[in-house]
């Protein structure tokens, strides 16, 4: 992402009135954390899925290119009493990537990246829950201008995890159709 993207993405938070609520996926798809469960949010902006994580007992790194999201974030976390639960990152999608079996849990809503989604994959712990919601391809017909890069394509998701339990997995999710949402299970490692 360019420092133009970050600059986009600081004003976009300096003025937005901030709804804490999380995606309905998120509220569904993710249960209570167990003792010393740690979460992954990718593209967290001011951390509505980050704070509700935490309440459900999960140590949360959240990550975002918007320092301006962040600070919001780090001062809700701080005034209700979150603060350390929750471990806001400034980086670059661009360059950064999630260590490889680091998750317990990696929630990425309303972003997509084709170049980080392998990292994001890996970087579920054997046995912990990934839940994906990202716009697919019709969002180009929704949104006129929407670039393409940043859609899903039919299949693309599940076919990362092919090899894990899905939980959920809808094509043509949200108000027009134009979300992919994926909830799945890593394979637990077998002790031979």
């Amino acid at each position: 992402m360019s420092e133009a993207d970050q600059m986009r993405w600081d004003e976009r938070y300096r003025a937005a009135s901030l709804d804490w609520t999380p995606a309905p996926l998120v509220v569904q798809f993710v249960p209570p954390a167990s003792p010393g469960a740690q979460a992954l949010d990718i593209a967290c902006g001011a951390g509505r899925h980050s704070l509700y994580l935490v309440g459900l007992g999960y140590a949360v790194t959240a990550v975002d290119i918007s320092t301006v999201a962040l600070a919001r974030l780090a001062q809700e976390a701080q005034r209700r009493g979150l603060g350390d639960r929750v471990h806001p990152r400034h980086a670059d999608l661009d360059v950064w990537r999630p260590a490889p079996d680091a998750y317990d849990l990696v929630v990425q809503i309303a972003f997509f990246d084709r170049a980080l989604l392998p990292s994001v994959v890996a970087s579920v712990r054997a046995g912990g829950r990934l839940v994906l919601e990202v716009f697919n391809q019709r969002r180009l017909i929704t949104h006129p201008g929407f670039t393409a890069d940043f859609a899903a394509r039919p299949g693309e998701l599940a076919a990362l995890c092919a090899d894990w339990t899905i939980l959920h997995h809808d094509e043509h999710a949200g108000e027009h159709g134009d979300r992919t949402q994926l909830v799945a299970v890593k394979p637990p490692v077998l002790n031979l």
